[in-house]
């Protein structure tokens, strides 16, 4: 099924196309807001200059999930399908029980449908921020290149199709349109990879040993437009984000709350340092190393936590829209 047609039996004229796509779901970065609904924004653009906003307007990008270009003759670029997927499949079906932990709730008090549906959301927030776009988009760009410079598959995809054209006929059309083709293709099929993926990612994180981290009253834990701290050999051994587990970083922490956090881990955590105001000030600092450009919190925290952060002064590079 393509992604123009996945939703097309609940798109309708009472429910519009969706432009603003948000890569944290609201209900995720409610729960760091305060009582009056709003949560602390620091850009690193701006120095680390700090606003107050509402989950709304926060983690969202115009067209983030769109294709970009027609998936189908008369197909929508702007098609909103896979952030309808993402909201109906992943974002709705955790947001309770991540709601339930956040209050308090033990792990082992969870459901099964419960634990499925939390691991689908963690899987997925390590695969649909622009910052895996931008990472994954040439891989998948420079591949259809690759694809496309095949002249003789191409004519043999072509003449399954029902179109008879020669080798030079097709050797014409890369020359003139491959590179142009290969970029319109990218987004989609990181978007393809996005959906296939899921399955994959999910049974990864089940596999893993979970624990919930509780902050002691004197920290809170922050989260950022990534969502994820990793680390290498342990949680005190923080290492830059990369995409999934690649290259050791299996031990995750997902702040899910000022409060509390998800440790995603290949072996139990010691009981030394879990929940230690060290542990979650290591963890604080990797996420604003991370960041792409924005870090939220509960309450205004510690200049000094973005001494660490490279790039205070400013980034370059393509960033969301808005914050």
């Amino acid at each position: 099924m393509s992604l123009g047609t996945y939703f097309i039996t609940t798109s309708t004229a009472l429910d519009p196309r969706r432009d603003r796509h948000h890569f944290l779901p609201r209900h995720h970065l409610a729960h760091f807001a305060a009582p009056d609904g709003l949560l602390f924004v620091y850009d690193r653009r701006h120095c680390w200059d700090a606003r107050r906003d509402i989950p709304e307007r926060l983690a969202v990008e115009k067209h983030l999930y769109a294709p970009e270009t027609p998936l189908e003759p008369g197909g929508d670029p702007k098609d909103d399908a896979v952030e309808r997927w993402l909201a109906a499949e992943i974002d709705e079906p955790a947001a309770t029980p991540l709601a339930d932990l956040a209050r308090g709730m033990r792990l082992t008090d969870l459901s099964e449908e419960s634990w499925h549906a939390i691991a689908d959301f963690l899987a997925l927030l390590d695969l649909r921020t622009p910052a895996i776009r931008d990472l994954l988009t040439p891989v998948f760009g420079a591949a259809v290149t690759n694809e496309i410079a095949d002249h003789k598959r191409t004519q043999k995809q072509l003449r399954k199709r029902g179109i008879y054209v020669t080798r030079s006929d097709v050797r014409r059309v890369h020359r003139r349109t491959g590179n142009e083709l290969a970029a319109e293709l990218a987004k989609p099929a990181w978007l393809n990879y996005l959906q296939q993926t899921r399955a994959i990612a999910r049974l990864n994180i089940k596999a893993r040993r979970w624990s919930i981290l509780d902050a002691p009253p004197e920290v809170e834990f922050v989260t950022s437009d990534l969502g994820i701290g990793k680390s290498l050999i342990g949680p005190l051994n923080p290492a830059h984000w990369e995409p999934g587990t690649a290259l050791g970083r299996a031990h995750w922490i997902v702040p899910i709350s000022p409060r509390r956090a998800i440790a995603i881990t290949p072996k139990p955590f010691p009981d030394d340092p879990m929940s230690s105001p060290e542990l979650i000030k290591k963890t604080n600092e990797q996420l604003a190393r991370d960041a792409r450009r924005y870090v939220y919190s509960h309450t205004k925290i510690d200049p000094a936590l973005f001494s660490v952060a490279p790039g205070i002064a400013g980034t370059t590079g393509t960033v969301p829209s808005t914050g």
